[in-house]
């Protein structure tokens, strides 16, 4: 799935990466999502670093979300800051 929305917070800490984001569901309702990466190190060889998400940026995000339904998931492929594609790899 694709979560749509704005950075309130990004983690760069072990054990893992940590991005929350405030997005709106179909019906309006504005979830709080927590998106987890791997490890800094790993996030970091990939081209991350403690600045590449900042409170207000505007993200597109392609996760794999929670089997429970809870706004939390897992990064997968595509991201999107702020109209411009972060390339990963």
């Amino acid at each position: 799935m694709t979560v749509k929305g704005t950075v309130t917070a990004f983690i760069w800490a072990n054990p893992h990466v940590f991005l929350r984001v405030d997005a709106k569901d179909e019906s309006g309702k504005t979830l709080h999502w927590v998106i987890e990466a791997e490890n800094v190190v790993t996030q970091a060889g990939k081209g991350w670093s403690n600045s590449t998400f900042k409170p207000g940026d505007e993200v597109s995000i392609d996760a794999t979300p929670a089997k429970n339904g809870q706004p939390i998931g897992r990064f997968r492929g595509r991201i999107v800051i702020n109209g411009q594609e972060f390339k990963t790899t």
